[in-house]
């Protein structure tokens, strides 16, 4: 058989010839690098109305800090159909647990998730997945490159490239990001290192650190129990309460509509401050028509709100105020009509799919104190 032949029945058999797995891998993002690739897959396609948003997953910096690389640790412990992997980083902590349909998944930012809560979910990228070629065999050329070691192991280099440059496939490699470089073990094909390129550089590295095949996995590896100190409750779930009350709650400064529109319903729901990862606390007051024709969603908080990275936004100056503008100026369809700004450190985002951005505008010079 040829080189390439016996590289195809690597990668195809790798996950089947695999028993049971302990691993220790790291994981690194570069932002900025990925942003780029994100903007330029932006370029080639067309995003859905409202999309263009650029995100990289949190806690791979410590809090209040600015990195050029990101990075987290994952331990994995899997078998056919079952695994356990915890993942953490500076600002970040994750326990995701799989035994067949049953699942557990928590942390503390988000508390817990199971299949008690949610049925059939596939929690994809995730256990031997994480280090599974076979993604790699439909809608990538495939370029033996040589040999390498790694964590201890022979391994075979083979360089990547997606096909079509349009086209995102949900678990390859990320928007944007056209080739990558796979470590694979020679002996039973797993990735023990992906590095994916753009323009020449690593932007996301995930490597194994140490890796042990076929060991005996208790069967406690695969109970779920919350960790020390842990709450399965969930911090982001928001309190809905009144105007007075989110205002008592939050640590900055709440602006309401004075006066309300007549005949307007006003929710007040506050989200309190997590830690791993670190999130600021935040306030929603959404404003609805009683009979339901027009609605104002107003969200509050004091870290800057996103923009698409594809850009798009319009700014201008308005009677000594800076704001941002997204969307259509008359809303089409569910594109909603936005307008960000900040009032006394509040930075105010607001939104709606049924007023133009006229009326958002005159909205705002009504917001006061609350």
């Amino acid at each position: 058989m040829s080189e390439f032949g016996d590289l195809l029945v690597l990668m195809h058999g790798a996950v089947g010839r695999t028993g049971t797995v302990s691993a220790v891998l790291f994981e690194q993002r570069r932002p900025e690098l990925l942003k780029r690739a994100f903007q330029r897959f932006g370029e080639r396609v067309e995003f859905a109305r409202g999309g263009g948003y650029f995100h990289v997953p949190l806690g791979g910096v410590a809090p209040g800090e600015q990195a050029e690389v990101h990075r987290w640790q994952v331990e994995l412990w899997a078998e056919q159909g079952r695994f356990r992997q915890e993942r953490r980083g500076p600002d970040a902590e994750h326990v995701l647990v799989v035994d067949g349909e049953r699942w557990w998944s928590w942390s503390p930012a988000m508390g817990l998730e199971s299949h008690e809560d949610s049925r059939g979910v596939h929690h994809s990228g995730a256990g031997l997945e994480l280090l599974d070629p076979t993604r790699f065999l439909s809608g990538f050329d495939l370029d033996p490159a040589g040999e390498a070691v790694v964590a201890g192991r022979a391994a075979r280099r083979v360089h990547v490239r997606a096909r079509d440059l349009e086209r995102h496939e949900p678990g390859g490699l990320e928007p944007g990001i056209e080739e990558a470089e796979l470590l694979l073990d020679r002996e039973r094909g797993l990735i023990l290192r992906q590095a994916e390129l753009f323009e020449g550089e690593e932007a996301i590295v995930r490597e194994v650190e140490e890796i042990a095949y076929d060991v005996l996995l208790p069967a406690e590896t695969f109970v779920f129990e919350l960790p020390p100190g842990a709450t399965a409750a969930n911090p982001l779930q928001p309190e809905i309460t009144t105007v007075d009350r989110v205002a008592d709650l939050a640590s900055f400064p709440v602006f309401k509509l004075d006066p309300a529109p007549p005949g307007w319903r006003v929710h007040a729901m506050y989200v309190a401050a997590t830690e791993r990862p670190t999130l600021p606390d935040a306030v929603t007051l959404l404003y609805t028509r009683a009979d339901g024709g027009e609605r104002l969603r107003i969200l509050e908080r004091t870290s800057e709100h996103e923009l698409p990275a594809i850009g798009g936004e319009r700014r201008f100056e308005r009677s000594g105020r800076s704001y941002i503008a997204l969307g259509p100026e008359q809303p089409v369809g569910r594109e909603p009509s936005e307008l960000i700004f900040a009032l006394d450190g509040t930075q105010i985002r607001m939104s709606s799919s049924e007023l133009a951005a006229a009326a958002l505008l005159d909205y705002a010079d009504q917001l006061a104190p609350a």
